[in-house]
């Protein structure tokens, strides 16, 4: 995103309100301006203020469905970046949210398109663990596939060179806010997240942000990553 882009965001996280409304997109969920306005815990008119603000900046877009408005974030870039914010204000996407569960948040969350809290770090440990993924040689910020994780991924049916052939950066680390550890995203770990859904590992995004995994998904995880879910 542009410099102009970063600028706005940092004004918008400036306040509480529209800090609680960006951060409750966060789940990847399109919601509409009264959910908003009862996460962010002020009024409809505030709300919608906010939100005009938001769409004029390009922070977030609108879906019309018949007469209703849903809102939802403006893509990937702008998730990253308020994920990297995020990191360096911890817990600033929570604690401005009313009826939020700060403590299952951290267990396991969506965090946009890919998997973040406990679960998520833990995943990536697995994946380095049993190495499958390892850090670019040439660019320390970056994650790469080993032979041996190429294998395992198309095995899930998914196709690093596929997803390579897209805008978004393949895989990184991203420090999350509440483990302070790195946690998968970036393209491959949409991807990933993307297929646990789909084979019932975890389930669908819900507008709270918290990531629930079935007993099936558990004993994937335990199984193929030596990642073991408590509970």
């Amino acid at each position: 995103m542009s410099i102009s882009n970063n600028e706005a965001l940092l004004r918008a996280l400036s306040v509480p309100s529209k800090a609680a409304i960006l951060s409750s997109l966060m789940g990847g969920v399109a919601l509409p301006a009264s959910e908003l306005s009862f996460r962010a815990g002020v009024r409809t008119s505030t709300t919608s203020f906010h939100l005009a603000q938001l769409l004029q900046e390009r922070l977030v877009r609108v879906r019309k469905i018949g007469r209703h408005r849903y809102y939802e974030l403006n893509g990937f870039p702008v998730a990253e970046l308020l994920e990297r914010f995020d990191v360096n204000t911890p817990e600033l996407a929570t604690k401005n949210i009313r009826g939020c569960d700060h403590s299952e948040l951290r267990k396991c969350r969506w965090c946009y398109d890919h998997l973040a809290g406990a679960l998520g770090v833990s995943i990536l440990s697995g994946l380095r663990r049993n190495k499958l993924i390892r850090t670019c040689s040439d660019n320390f910020e970056l994650l790469e596939l080993t032979r041996k994780g190429s294998a395992f991924f198309s095995s899930l049916g998914i196709e690093a060179g596929s997803i390579r052939q897209t805008r978004r950066k393949f895989a990184y680390e991203c420090i999350d806010w509440s483990e302070r550890r790195p946690h998968l995203a970036g393209a491959l770990g949409a991807t990933l997240a993307e297929k646990m859904v789909s084979q019932r590992w975890v389930k669908a995004k819900t507008p709270d942000r918290i990531a629930v995994v079935t007993p099936r998904g558990k004993r994937w995880l335990a199984e193929n990553l030596d990642v073991v879910i408590d509970g």
